[in-house]
């Protein structure tokens, strides 16, 4: 925790609609585990690994 993260992300819809997308704003960086943009995306990337 503590650390500085970068993320753009897409969201769709299950039959492929976009529904939101970061790709078009760029992506946004935030230092993790000092309150998520948004619920649950801490946990998230805090669980990610590389590879």
């Amino acid at each position: 925790m503590g650390d500085e993260v970068t993320i753009s992300y897409a969201t769709t819809l299950a039959d492929g609609t976009p529904l939101e997308s970061l790709q078009s704003k760029g992506a946004f960086t935030y230092k993790l585990g000092a309150g998520a943009p948004f619920r649950g995306l801490d946990e998230a990337v805090a669980s990610m690994r590389l590879g």
